[in-house]
């Protein structure tokens, strides 16, 4: 009996922390030290970045200044599990597990940044950028 409670326990919590992504806005604080150019190969040297990650619904909308990435960038959650979140648009995709606290974009995935699937995939303008996030406390 002990052992069936602790199991309902358990799945009532992953339950209910993967709602509350859905219902109320999350704030990520997230800082990246990795930039990668896909198609020419090479990492490129970078200060670092800072970037916000707002979780509201079903949309996450990055927020950066950094020359990297700059701009405000929204996509569509895609899954919002206890254990990582990924989210996507048509240039962009952000993936984030929560164990490790580490996160990527992929951006530059789009036919108008000169990624093709005919073509061989990624030509030249693909970046990937990769760091780690904090949940922001108020």
């Amino acid at each position: 009996m002990m052992k069936k409670s602790l199991l309902m326990a358990i799945v009532v919590s992953l339950f209910l922390t993967s709602n509350s992504y859905a219902n109320e806005g999350v704030v990520y604080e997230c800082s990246y030290d990795s930039v990668y150019w896909t198609g020419r190969g090479k990492s490129m040297e970078t200060e670092g970045g800072d970037m916000v990650v707002t979780i509201n619904g079903d949309s996450l909308v990055i927020k950066s200044s950094s020359k990297e990435m700059s701009g405000t960038h929204n996509l569509t959650l895609k899954n919002k599990s206890g254990f990582q979140i990924v989210a996507l648009s048509k240039s962009m995709q952000f993936f984030y597990n929560k164990g490790s606290n580490a996160f990527h974009v992929n951006a530059g995935i789009d036919a108008g940044s000169g990624f093709s699937v005919s073509g061989g995939g990624h030509m030249g303008r693909q970046v990937r950028i990769s760091g780690k996030c904090s949940q922001h406390q108020d």
